[in-house]
């Protein structure tokens, strides 16, 4: 195998190493090749046909007719269906990484603008700051300011992060943009 930092994977009593005679870089091609054959068929191809689909749905489709069209009619069936299974699944999982991303962008935002800025505000102006002329920071219209952890069980909390959670996905183009609510009366179809 050279020195390329190539390892052979050696099975006591199933494969032979090189010092008991037998061709362990043919058994280390074999396994390779079907891993990587393995790679192929969960991560390459499916997101390569997602990708041919999304860009043109009505000519991934008539490809796939085309292809049943050419070739005996049950295998092709079969491997066009094996093919929109694919596809179907890998959707679906793209689709649970993408709310994830989403909720976890509106998990951030809040931490980050009702925790981490007042949290850097206090470490600037602590509740005993003074001002230059040696008078309270924290006095008059200026309140000592509390930062906020998350809680489920207040309504505001999950509010916000339904909210954040949704304008994520409208972004991401998850579902679609919903009127706001004293506007649907003007939206519904009659």
């Amino acid at each position: 195998m050279g020195t390329g930092a190539n390892v052979d994977v050696i099975v006591p009593h199933t494969i032979n190493s090189y010092s008991d005679g037998g061709d362990a870089e043919a058994a280390s091609r074999t396994s390779s090749s079907g891993a990587r054959a393995k790679f192929g068929d969960l991560f390459v191809s499916p997101a390569s046909q997602l990708q041919q689909f999304l860009e043109d749905p009505e000519g991934f489709i008539s490809g796939l007719q085309t292809k049943i069209e050419q070739h005996e009619r049950i295998g092709a069936l079969e491997r066009g269906v094996d093919t929109l299974k694919a596809i179907k699944d890998l959707a679906a999982q793209v689709l649970v990484f993408v709310v994830v991303v989403e909720v976890s962008l509106a998990w951030r935002d809040f931490h980050a603008f009702f925790r981490d800025v007042i949290l850097d505000l206090i470490a600037t102006f602590p509740a005993d700051a003074k001002t230059k002329s040696g008078e309270p920071f924290w006095s008059d219209h200026k309140i000592f300011p509390e930062a906020l952890e998350f809680d489920p069980q207040n309504p505001l909390h999950k509010e916000f992060l339904i909210a954040a959670a949704n304008l994520y996905a409208c972004v991401c183009k998850v579902h679609p943009t919903k009127y706001p609510s004293k506007e649907n009366k003007l939206h519904i179809k009659r």
